[in-house]
């Protein structure tokens, strides 16, 4: 797992928003966000890893492998990841189209 990645993604993102924001956006709790920055965690949650993925606009094989965690060995797409990754792009729509 690569602490040093992740934190250090999340302080350049926080410069230019706050933890709060920046969790709303993921999906996680301004909490999360500053457990990764402070790198107070042992390792991600699919969730949590799918959620980054979405948020970064890359394939989810490309975000584990940034964060060096190994991807789940049978990577199978439940109906409450498909939900949420919907659910996290249509709010990211609606937050784009209220700027």
């Amino acid at each position: 797992m690569n602490k040093i990645a992740l934190s250090d993604w999340v302080k350049e993102q926080t410069q230019k928003q706050t933890c709060a924001a920046l969790g709303r956006h993921i999906g996680v709790t301004s909490q999360t966000i500053g457990d990764w920055r402070d790198m107070k965690f042992k390792s991600l949650r699919h969730e949590n890893v799918l959620a980054l993925s979405i948020y970064r606009k890359e394939p989810l094989a490309e975000t584990y492998a940034w964060l060096e965690q190994l991807a789940p060995l049978e990577p199978t797409v439940t109906l409450h990841e498909k939900v949420a990754e919907l659910e996290l792009a249509v709010k990211q729509i609606r937050e784009k189209l209220a700027a």
